[in-house]
């Protein structure tokens, strides 16, 4: 969902759980929805995603389960209550987060490609400079500098 919140000190989450029906592309958000402003809200409805009280999660599985729905669930991640109230209707999908995070668009992958050569061309001038250096009997260098080198050739790019 690309949220953040402070639920917990020092982390950029907050307490929630999330059921997405991937036919139709929608889910639903139990959580606290005063972490999130009108701004937020509205992107959420944009995007398909419906906010409902974080206590109110056991109660939409159960209406689910008596509706003889099925469930892909992470059982890695899924805590005892969860499962409990999903009884035998749901189907083992573990990874399913780390999955759809790894699925990139074309956009994504030419930035990364592009973030690639630009790294690749800095790290290629460090290599000529270091060639250079390393024939100076004087030259001074060890590890810290020669990073501190590859960082300064980095910034000059994008």
């Amino acid at each position: 969902m690309n949220l953040r919140g402070n639920d917990i000190h020092c982390n950029p989450v907050f307490f929630s759980y999330l059921v997405w029906n991937p036919k139709d592309y929608t889910s639903v958000l139990f959580c606290d929805e005063r972490h999130f402003d009108a701004e937020v809200l509205e992107y959420l409805e944009l995007i398909g995603c419906s906010v409902k009280p974080y206590d109110a999660v056991i109660g939409y599985i159960q209406d689910l389960v008596k509706q003889k729905k099925k469930f892909g669930c992470d059982m890695q991640k899924c805590n005892s209550e969860l499962r409990r109230h999903l009884k035998d209707q749901y189907v083992e999908k573990n990874g399913v987060v780390e999955t759809l995070k790894a699925c990139k668009t074309a956009i994504e992958v030419q930035g990364m490609q592009d973030a690639n050569t630009r790294d690749c061309a800095a790290i290629m001038r460090y290599f000529a400079f270091l060639e250079e250096e390393l024939k100076k009997p004087d030259h001074g260098l060890d590890e810290f500098k020669g990073a501190e080198k590859v960082l300064a050739y980095r910034k000059e790019n994008d």
